[in-house]
């Protein structure tokens, strides 16, 4: 089997700018969806791509077919190890790249079948005799909802927290990507996309357009579908045949929306770019080239952010990056180099002791810098009194010492949160990094502003009646009610409406999943 593939990656009509990465070619599909803003999301997709663009390298010179199955997750594992070192390692030499990162989502095929790796919330799709379904399950809060029931797929597509996301590549320890392999046969249909399209149309108007018969017009109708839900953010969509060996691939590029020359941008009329490649077959092969033939192409903000190089480390740094697995080896090494060294003179001995002695504590030492640092780089968002606040450390503690401490205190009261976050927030909510819990934070407070509308809304429970009223019917009842008395059960008036647990069938909650829960 074989790959026809065509890729598209474009800034949108809202974004000034593209942190979409893409890399498409007969033997990898990828996309990664940067993030952070001015914090260099572009740069953070640019180092994931440049990984897998080297895993492409490797798998191409695999002309043995040795690389299959289990060598082909590895593979991407690793990818993915690295580009996530090369993120920290930018971060600390440029503290401004702080909260930069980047979902990655990618297909590695051997001939016979797909190796996926994921992490974020791009998705991975596969189609087979005209039904879709997704091969990738997002790492974010929204999707934690729907699997515990408590939210549904349309509600989350309008979650005030659908943007919070529990897993990505950001140079933080937590990166253990999803990995599969994935059977797939001769007309199946690949697609990987950033949610600049999974993210503003449902999967069943995704499918309708996956079921054109052309590639290129499935393409350009995913792109009308991402720009009819708004175009708020970056498209990056990548696009495969797959193809018996009898049948002819298809040339790659862009769909009818890549206008210009082949290899260069298209401007848009506010002067922004979209970074839309179109890469012909390779020189000299036609139509009927091999697959292996057809060069690949590379995607968005990975065609032009320079990869900056990452400065020598100095001893103190690399021993506090050292993990204590290593540090175990280390020790080890010296405990059989002592076993099995010659005995000296007693004095010589003594020595030996005290340098041994020492060499301990200075690894205990280090170990509990590179500890220490560590959890200096924690954050998790909790209760401080009676507000939210964000403690830098990690929730618990050592022998009654405790691993954190307050960063900050918010003016959002825990009391005023729908249940489910108060439960949410007691119990901590983990964050990648600073940037991640004061986002988390800006989440809760707006949920909290939504159940203090709610409450301020609500009419008196229980309506004095004006005593010098004379007594006349109540509304809708024909009976009457004495001068000073409390209406009966029969004749309270209905309250307003105002977003409760039960709202009848023409009101929608203008937060599912969060107003319904306030009290």
């Amino acid at each position: 089997m074989k790959l026809s593939f065509i890729a598209h990656s474009e800034t949108g009509p809202v974004r000034k700018n593209n942190q979409d990465s893409g890399y498409a070619s007969p033997r990898l599909l990828v996309v990664a969806d940067g993030m952070g803003g001015a914090a260099a999301g572009d740069l953070a997709s640019a180092v994931a791509i440049d990984q897998f663009r080297r895993v492409d390298e490797r798998a191409a010179a695999d002309r043995d077919h040795t690389l299959r199955g289990e060598d082909m997750l590895a593979l991407l594992a690793g990818a993915i190890t690295r580009a996530n070192d090369k993120i920290a390692d930018l971060v600390a030499d440029d503290p401004e790249l702080e909260g930069m990162g980047t979902t990655v989502s990618a297909y590695l095929f051997d001939g016979d079948r797909l190796a996926l790796a994921h992490i974020g919330d791009s998705r991975a799709y596969l189609m087979r005799d005209g039904e879709l379904r997704r091969t990738t399950h997002d790492h974010s809060w929204v999707q934690s909802l729907i699997d515990e029931g408590k939210i549904t797929e349309e509600e989350a597509a309008t979650h005030p927290h659908r943007n919070l996301l529990l897993k990505v590549l950001n140079g933080q320890a937590a990166t253990e990507p999803d990995l599969e392999l994935v059977d797939i046969e001769p007309g199946d249909r690949l697609l990987i996309c950033s949610d600049g399209l999974s993210g503003l149309t449902d999967d069943e108007s995704i499918t309708r357009a996956m079921r054109r018969p052309e590639l290129t017009d499935a393409l350009d109708e995913l792109i009308d579908l991402a720009h009819a839900g708004g175009g708020i953010d970056n498209i990056t969509i990548v696009l495969a045949d797959v193809q018996g060996d009898d049948e002819r691939p298809a040339a790659t590029g862009t769909g009818e929306a890549a206008v210009a020359p082949l290899g260069e941008p298209v401007t848009n009329d506010d002067g922004t770019e979209d970074t839309l490649v179109r890469t012909p077959p390779a020189a000299g092969a036609g139509s009927d080239a091999p697959a292996e033939a057809l060069e690949p192409i590379v995607l968005g903000a990975a065609t032009e952010r320079a990869i900056p190089a990452v400065r020598h480390r100095t001893a103190a740094e690399r021993a506090a990056a050292e993990s204590d697995e290593q540090l175990l080896v280390e020790s080890e090494r010296d405990d059989e180099h002592e076993r099995y060294a010659p005995t000296s003179p007693p004095r010589r001995r003594w020595l030996r002791i005290a340098l041994g002695v020492l060499a301990a504590v200075v690894l205990l030492g280090i170990g509990a810098l590179a500890g220490n640092a560590w959890i200096g780089t924690q954050y998790y968002v909790g209760v401080a009194g009676e507000n939210v606040a964000i403690y830098r450390g990690l929730p618990d503690d050592v022998a009654g010492v405790p691993l954190s401490q307050v960063s900050e205190v918010t003016e959002t009261r825990v009391s005023d949160l729908p249940r489910y976050f108060r439960d949410r927030v007691a119990e901590n909510i983990r964050a990648s990094d600073l940037p991640g819990a004061r986002n988390t934070v800006a989440e809760l407070r707006a949920a909290a502003e939504l159940c203090i509308a709610q409450r301020n809304t609500e009419p008196p429970l229980d309506p004095q009646p004006t005593p010098t009223a004379p007594p006349g019917p109540t509304p809708g009842t024909g009976e009457s009610v004495a001068p000073g008395a409390s209406p009966s059960a029969g004749t309270t008036p209905a309250p307003r409406d105002t977003g409760s647990a039960n709202p009848s069938p023409t009101t929608t909650s203008p937060t599912p999943g969060v107003t319904q829960e306030c009290g």
